[in-house]
């Protein structure tokens, strides 16, 4: 990943850089508006580089303010599986709810209201559940949670994890995967999720000039990202889609960092919500 996005970083220069060079002497032979290439744009520099303590005011401000749609992408995240378990078909698995919350933004639901909602409805315990019945007994469990997103390690052999997120119906995964994470102890079905998702961060909201990223796994002040154009409406990553903008960690808390677009493609360019990041730190 590392190797990768250098890869990308030096392409948003060498591709673009030519292209600026060769649109301005046309500019100037043309008269055309510079504001209408798509060139390299350097950041305005502020002649004001705001504190710490600043930049924290600017992203607590953000985070008090903020509500439910902002979040481009699933937060709570329930992991169960399809064959019977403590609490029959499909049964929740067994994950460090703290170690999996510590690793980024995404949150672990919590599965004990699966187990009262069985204790009080023991007929509802099943040993197999038919799959015409799986979509509603996911819609249950993922209201019973408040789970945005479910991970299902299916019965199949070998088994497969599947993805599904709730607000896009539940009748079929959205995504599928042949490996699942190496354990299911520490933070490791967190790690193997965002590494199934393909990016580091998601744009999730502005806070003047400044952008504010959910992180998926731990970032540090300073890290350069490249946001990824048009990726907003995706629910995973695609390292091979047009790079946008080059952007960098100004301020980070357990969850979100604020970060300031460095450079851009366009002077036009506006990084939309939605839109997923790629870190170049290991």
């Amino acid at each position: 990943m590392k190797r990768l996005v250098k890869s990308l970083i030096v392409s948003l220069f060498l591709l673009s850089a030519p292209a600026h060079a060769e649109d301005s002497a046309k500019e100037k032979s043309s008269g055309e508006d510079p504001g209408e290439t798509e060139s390299v744009v350097p950041p305005v520099v502020d002649t004001k580089v705001p504190t710490k303590n600043e930049y924290e005011t600017l992203l607590n401000t953000w985070v008090k303010n903020s509500d439910d749609s902002v979040h481009a992408i699933p937060r709570n995240w329930l992991f169960l599986q399809e064959q019977s378990g403590a609490y029959g078909a499909p049964s929740p698995l067994g994950l460090d709810a703290t170690m999996f919350d510590a690793y980024g933004w995404f949150h672990l639901a919590d599965s004990d209201a699966i187990r009262l909602f069985i204790q009080l409805n023991p007929t509802q315990k099943k040993d197999e559940l038919k799959p015409e019945m799986m979509a509603a007994r996911l819609k249950r469990y993922a209201d019973l949670t408040q789970a945005d997103a479910i991970v299902l390690k299916t019965s199949a052999t070998p088994s497969k994890w599947a993805v599904y997120v709730v607000n896009k119906g539940l009748d079929a995964p959205q995504l599928s995967f042949d490996k699942g994470p190496d354990a299911l102890r520490l933070d490791f079905p967190a790690k193997w999720l965002s590494q199934q998702l393909a990016y580091d961060a998601v744009v999730v909201g502005n806070e003047g000039d400044y952008l504010v990223l959910a992180k998926l796994r731990p970032l540090k002040r300073g890290a350069q990202g490249l946001v990824l154009r048009k990726s907003a409406g995706s629910l995973v990553g695609d390292a091979e889609k047009d790079v946008g903008a080059l952007l960098r960690v100004l301020h980070e808390t357990d969850d979100y960092v604020l970060a300031k677009v460095s450079l851009t493609k366009s002077e036009r360019s506006k990084v939309s919500v939605g839109s997923k990041v790629l870190f170049d730190q290991p």
